[in-house]
């Protein structure tokens, strides 16, 4: 995001400075306001609710970068409360995230300038979202696609677009890097602890199955596919990285790397597996075969084989097969239940093929479509779909679909070709390790919806805007605005 600075306060440094002197005692004040009227009129908690509010405002407003790695911090911590009218707010990232939009765009409107960089991502994204803003008309409750349309925008503002417009330095390449290590590598051990430690440790792993392993991840992630997805899509990078570094610093991503695979492993999360089976073999190959290097596969080839030290030093191994098996199981309760989800969402679309039932309505209009075909003590469960293609066909007619799949398909070929084209090597590793970690929620989603939940959605949308940010490096690659003209001397 790019603010222009004025010429008056430019020529005249002395009054920077005293501006910056007054800063302080005026947000010391505005705190203790805040607290005060608070403790008077609402209570401690409002008040201190209201002072970290104004301070992340302030911290949005002066460090935009920073404030935007915090609510990176604090995702995965959120939880879902419901607030009056049964309104649910994920606290406390959905707050955050409005309070730094506010404040990046009054940067925006007191600098002066606000400019997003052109990048071929912005057309499919802007069509597949006036598509689905105009699904409220349709909808089976507009109220409800009118929420989710301005929760999801707000999420795409967020993640997308300050990413983007962000400068796109090699510097912010390496702190976006290290962020997705740290990340991955705290959430990996907490999940490893969680399972090991908490959850009977030693040989008593053996009995652990999909109905424990789904909700072992609590209080911070609701079940094991969620947590799964997240870990996912932060491994890639820390893969890729292992393998682009050395020294100290392959060390670091390679621990990541390594405590994000056990972690996923360890969640019993089928979809989760299936995307790295099917994303991680080709990246690595694809790095090795544009630098050169079959040697450094011995790195792969090391963390997967510390993954099965675990595995048997776990006892776990049978219970892994066991349960991967049982994907193609017709007595699985869950593989039923996706089964009779997927058929409502089909039916959904042959009844209403060009519209949907609006965006964020299938648990709305489900059960007016429910499927019995298959009944479980789920099925009259209020729960989504399971699959993010069905989804979309379901809620947003085959055009949404098709702009979904447009968007996926650029998003894709930006990638690539800063792949092949990016004259910073490093730049192009990220690019191919961005898109793996994209491609392994697409594989995710054929069995899972999670793009509602803020630990997914934030990341997903956040690795577009990486893409595109690495696509304006490229030179003479994407049309840049002319440089304003200089005025002329009074």
């Amino acid at each position: 995001m790019t603010v222009a600075t004025s010429p008056t306060t430019a020529a005249r440094p002395e009054a920077i400075g005293s501006t910056r002197r007054g800063v302080i005692p005026a947000i010391v004040v505005g705190e203790v306001v805040c607290v005060v009227l608070g403790s008077l009129f609402f209570g401690p908690f409002a008040a201190a609710a209201a002072a970290l509010a104004l301070a992340f405002f302030l911290l949005a407003y002066r460090s935009p970068t920073w404030a935007w790695m915090l609510v990176w911090f604090v995702i995965p911590f959120d939880m879902e409360q419901v607030v009056g009218g049964g309104m649910a707010v994920t606290i406390p990232t959905e707050p955050m995230i409005l309070l730094a939009l506010a404040a990046w765009a009054a940067r925006g409107l007191v600098g002066g300038s606000w400019k997003v960089p052109p990048t071929r991502i912005h057309l499919p994204l802007v069509l597949l979202g006036a598509w689905t803003l105009a699904s409220t008309l349709w909808s089976v409750s507009p109220v409800s696609t009118l929420k989710a349309w301005v929760m999801m925008s707000g999420y795409v503002l967020f993640g997308y677009l300050f990413v983007v417009s962000s400068e796109g330095s090699s510097a912010g390449r390496e702190r976006w890097l290290r962020l997705v290590a740290i990340m991955g590598a705290a959430w990996g051990a907490f999940g490893i602890a969680k399972v090991v430690f908490f959850g009977g440790g030693g040989q008593n792993l053996v009995s652990i199955a999909s109905t424990y392993s789904f909700g072992a991840f609590r209080p911070f992630f609701s079940e094991h596919g969620t947590f799964a997805a997240y870990i996912a899509m932060l491994l890639p990078p820390a893969l890729i990285a292992t393998l682009e570094y050395g020294g100290a610093r392959r060390l670091f991503f390679g621990v990541s790397a390594a405590l994000m695979i056990a972690a996923i492993v360890l969640a019993f999360a089928r979809a989760a597996w299936l995307s790295m089976l099917l994303v991680l073999p080709p990246t690595v190959i694809l790095w090795a075969l544009w630098r050169r290097e079959a040697r450094r596969l011995v790195w792969p080839a090391v963390l997967v084989g510390a993954i099965l030290l675990l595995v048997l030093t776990l006892g776990i191994g049978r219970q892994i097969t066991k349960h991967a098996t049982t994907a193609s199981s017709a007595q699985n309760i869950s593989n039923l239940e996706r089964l009779n989800r997927w058929r409502t969402a089909i039916m959904m679309t042959q009844s209403r093929p060009v519209t949907g039932v609006g965006f964020g309505c299938f648990v709305v209009g489900y059960a007016a479509y429910r499927s019995k075909a298959l009944p479980t003590d789920q099925t009259y469960v209020r729960m989504g779909v399971h699959s993010e293609p069905l989804k979309l066909l379901s809620e947003n007619g085959i055009p949404g679909f098709l702009l979904a799949v447009w968007l996926v398909v650029t998003v894709t070929a930006v990638a690539f070709r800063v792949f092949r084209h990016a004259p910073d090597p490093r730049d192009r590793a990220v690019a191919l390790a961005v898109w793996a970690g994209l491609a392994t929620y697409v594989a995710n989603g054929f069995f899972n919806a999670y793009l509602a939940e803020t630990k997914v959605t934030v990341p997903f949308w956040a690795a577009i805007g990486v893409i595109g940010a690495l696509e304006r490096r490229l030179p003479g690659d994407v049309p840049r605005p002319a440089p304003p003209r200089a005025r002329p001397a009074p």
